[in-house]
């Protein structure tokens, strides 16, 4: 996440090393860095803990709390004393039924998210990043609608399935320049690319038992809110075991994980986290 997602849900970035990749410091969010192995970074609401050599797991800890299932996982599968190239995938489900057992429907929304981010270390004190991000979001479900009328003796039988689905592409740059041992400043920019949405039907109708009629039905549309991209900039102070991040944007809202450009209604949004290293 960049400073453009929602406050709540943001990562910390701090003060690090002159070299690429991880670091004794909490991964960047923006830069392609990783844990070092079982180390445990805790922020206000999201949890990663490195579980191999460059490779770190995560989630929002809070989500499986309201029976929301999220993991993410970044692999550093390069670098060395400049560059350093990572990609981050992540699986988020909702469901219903996890919250009614009695509910009778059995839509899903299940939500992809991918990242592929490279950074090089310009000098000691001067870090540049550029990702590019995609999220797709696809929503299914199994029998929409059934019912059925005696008439005659015959029987007709309506159902009817369909499935939506949404994906956003977006460019993400960022600069970092150390201050010192402890405070760091960055600038975050977002550009969006494209925010897609389809969806399609299909109806079954048996007429009686020799006749069945079914209808398909597909659209897409390009999911214009407006809203095109942002500017951020943040001051983190990184102590050994606590970050604190300060920052202000401009732009659109991105929402995390759903990756969905949103306009802002405000001038400027504040950006602040926490987060503890251990």
């Amino acid at each position: 996440m960049t400073a453009a997602c929602a406050t709540a849900l943001l990562g910390t970035f701090g003060a690090r090393d002159a070299h690429a990749g991880h670091s004794a410091d909490p991964d960047v969010d923006y830069l392609a860095e990783t844990l070092d192995q079982w180390d445990f970074r805790l922020s206000l609401t999201r949890v990663d803990v490195g579980v191999y050599e460059n490779v770190s797991v995560g989630s929002y800890y809070w989500l499986p709390l309201i029976k929301v299932p999220e993991v993410h996982a970044r692999w550093t599968f390069f670098q060395d004393a400049r560059w350093a190239v990572a990609a981050q995938l992540g699986y988020m489900r909702v469901e219903p039924k996890d919250f009614d057992k009695a509910a009778e429907s059995d839509a899903k929304l299940q939500i992809v998210p991918f990242e592929l981010l490279a950074t090089y270390t310009v000098r000691d004190d001067l870090r540049a990043s550029l990702g590019f991000a995609y999220t797709e979001s696809a929503v299914s479900s199994g029998q929409l609608a059934k019912s059925s009328k005696a008439s005659g003796g015959d029987g007709v039988v309506d159902s009817a399935e369909a499935s939506l689905g949404a994906s956003t592409g977006r460019l993400d740059a960022a600069f970092e320049w150390r201050l010192g041992d402890v405070l760091a400043l960055s600038a975050e920019a977002q550009a969006l690319l494209f925010q897609n949405a389809g969806g399609a039907a299909t109806e079954t109708i048996q007429v009686d038992p020799r006749t069945q009629i079914v209808l398909h039905q597909k659209g897409s549309a390009d999911l214009n809110t407006g809203a095109r991209g942002n500017l951020g900039f943040g001051a983190t102070w990184a102590w050994e075991h606590f970050h604190a991040k300060l920052g202000v944007y401009r732009g659109a809202i991105v929402v995390p994980i759903l990756g969905t450009f949103l306009r802002n209604p405000w001038p400027l949004l504040p950006e602040v986290d926490l987060s503890w290293r251990f």
